[in-house]
């Protein structure tokens, strides 16, 4: 039993294991993009939860979403994906907090 079980050992050690893996390739525009869009959904989630917990009157949370959708404005460099990213993360928040953006 020992002698079976070591042989099965060496060969899974002697034969290399197939990865399927992919290199993905990104500029990087596009990464300060992803990190720009990342920032504005998690800023929107943080005002939107503050505003739920009763933590912000709704000039303050108004405010600051304005704040946040200019900040997202300026640190997007690819001006033509801006709008479809705002939109996505607009809609992704309205589903999680329906009664939170105006």
């Amino acid at each position: 039993m020992r002698k079976r079980f070591l042989i099965i050992l060496l060969a899974a050690i002697a034969f290399p294991t197939a990865v399927n893996a992919e290199e993905i390739k990104m500029t990087k525009i596009q990464y300060f993009d992803d990190l720009s869009s990342i920032n504005f959904f998690g800023s929107m989630i943080s005002i939107c939860h503050a505003d739920r917990l009763g933590y912000l009157k709704n000039r303050e949370k108004v405010e600051m979403i304005s704040f946040f959708t200019d900040y997202h404005k300026k640190m997007h460099r690819t001006k033509s994906s801006l709008n479809n990213t705002q939109q996505k993360v607009i809609l992704d928040v309205k589903q999680l907090f329906p009664n939170c953006l105006p």
